[in-house]
């Protein structure tokens, strides 16, 4: 049984001469583009330098790609369990120099678990089986998120983006202080209640900046931590907006 269609774009990336070639499945094509124009993760001004990035889930690497672009003095860390994703991946991050592929994915606990490809696009794959699902599975390792870095050797994490397919709270509570440090976090969330458990972990550290609610039980989030100019600066406007009513 043959594969989805390959197609191929190309980039322009900073300090790079020529454009930078990079393959996607033709069925993620949507997603794809909006990840690699800022749209899905929209870009947040004065965050400081920003020396560490954490991809889990990447993918095939758009938003991996799209971040060592938009942070040239980064490195970026993809963690992605899938064996069909990841060998794109690793053709697109191969001329970056910056991206380190990580051949597993992150949960709260160690384990080795089926990964159900998904029936119509191979973005959309999940350790849940489901109707969006087939039959057709790939065994992957899962590590606990704070080990694996810690193992890793990935300290402190300045970007801290999780799309997995209903795996984000696991993730976001084994990080713990990780990602209640991040300066910049975003998610993919699965369900109404993944939505309410993320907005909880994150409220103390956090403001929710910016979201898009694809329906109800699925969207992208994007929180900034407390401090931040951009965050300090959405307090204020709440302030002014609660005094004069607007």
């Amino acid at each position: 049984m043959s594969g989805p269609m390959i197609r191929t774009c190309h980039l322009s990336f900073p300090g790079r001469q020529g454009p930078l070639a990079f393959d996607y499945f033709e069925p993620s094509e949507r997603h794809v583009a909006a990840i690699l124009n800022g749209t899905t993760y929209p870009e947040i001004p004065d965050i400081g330098p920003v020396e560490t990035v954490v991809d889990v889930g990447a993918n095939v690497g758009a938003a991996s790609v799209m971040f060592a672009a938009r942070y040239p003095s980064a490195t970026v860390h993809a963690f992605e369990p899938g064996p069909m994703p990841r060998a794109v991946l690793e053709r697109n991050v191969a001329a970056v120099g910056r991206i380190r592929v990580h051949p597993f994915g992150l949960h709260d606990h160690d384990a080795t678990v089926r990964l159900y490809r998904s029936s119509w696009d191979p973005m959309s794959a999940s350790i849940e089986s489901s109707s969006e699902n087939g039959g057709e599975f790939d065994e992957i390792s899962l590590r606990t998120a704070a080990e694996a870095l810690d193992r890793e050797g990935i300290g402190s994490v300045d970007v801290l983006k999780i799309d997995t397919e209903g795996c984000e709270v696991p993730i976001l509570v084994s990080l713990g202080e990780r990602a209640r440090r991040a300066r910049l976090v975003y998610l993919e969330y699965h369900s109404e209640a993944d939505r309410r458990l993320i907005d909880q972990l994150l409220a103390p550290s956090h403001i929710l900046a910016g979201g898009a609610v694809r329906h109800a039980h699925r969207g992208d989030l994007c929180y900034v931590a407390n401090g931040l100019p951009f965050a300090e600066r959405m307090a204020v406007h709440a302030i002014q907006r609660a005094q004069t009513g607007a």
